[in-house]
């Protein structure tokens, strides 16, 4: 009798060995029909990317416009494979905006002021933004300890809510602040509002707490950010005057 030869292969990505009519690896679950690159599946993987339901960058911010703490609630407890992560999906927008702000020519921080304190926030926009993350979520799980938010859980809540807020500002914010340079004060104050009853009604959706104890608990986060980065702000200006 000849022995029978097991048609095994192995996993390109991770070495595991696989049969040869599995369509995904067992371990690592990426595809087994892995073809030479052309410019084809470039374009494909590139559109899929951007495209494609849930798992895509357009698809996440038509959800999070009005879902963001379903969402986020939804990752937390498990729902990995079809929605975008939520740390990549921050990268990916603070990297498209910092495009977008160079090519509009905004001054953001009003840096041409000669504020050095402004400048260097002009140039290092996209620290500022992941900056406000941390600061976000620990604001977060303290004011809902009780609902056994931890810091972890808060930070997708405020990965996808930040990554939202910035298509928010680059859509509306820089336009406006593009045509109307001289109201730069009152569209970045209603801009700061808007946000902050966003952040809670998505802190409403993300721990169901649906009351209005609930909500105002959800405005505190972005109050607390404000205050602190304008002490950090202040503190910066007192700093250089003292140093200079």
């Amino acid at each position: 009798m000849q022995a029978t030869q097991t048609a095994t292969r192995t996993c390109l990505n991770c070495s595991a060995p696989y049969e040869h009519d599995q369509s995904f690896c067992p371990s690592c679950g990426q595809s087994t029909h892995v073809h030479r690159l052309t410019m084809g599946h470039i374009l494909h993987e590139f559109f899929h990317a951007i495209f494609h339901t849930d798992t895509s960058i357009f698809g996440i911010i038509k959800h999070l416009m009005i879902r963001p703490g379903y969402i986020a609630r939804a990752y937390v407890d498990g729902k990995r494979k079809s929605l975008y992560n939520p740390f990549n999906f921050l990268v990916v927008l603070v990297a498209l905006s910092i495009l977008i702000i160079n090519l509009s020519g905004v001054d953001v921080f009003q840096a041409r002021n000669g504020n050095p304190v402004a400048n260097l926030m002009t140039k290092h926009f996209n620290l500022v933004i992941f900056f406000t993350v941390p600061l976000t979520a620990l604001y977060t799980s303290l004011l809902f300890r009780k609902q056994e938010v931890n810091f972890a859980e808060a930070a997708v809540l405020a990965c996808y809510t930040a990554g939202e807020r910035t298509v928010f500002f680059l859509v509306l914010v820089i336009p406006l602040m593009k045509f109307f340079p001289e109201h730069h004060l009152a569209i970045i104050w209603s801009y700061l509002w808007l946000y902050a009853l966003y952040f809670a009604m998505a802190c409403v959706q993300f721990t169901g707490q649906r009351t209005v104890l609930g909500f105002f608990k959800g405005i505190l986060p972005t109050i607390f950010l404000q205050i602190t980065l304008y002490l950090l702000i202040f503190l910066g200006i007192y700093l250089y005057h003292v140093l200079k």
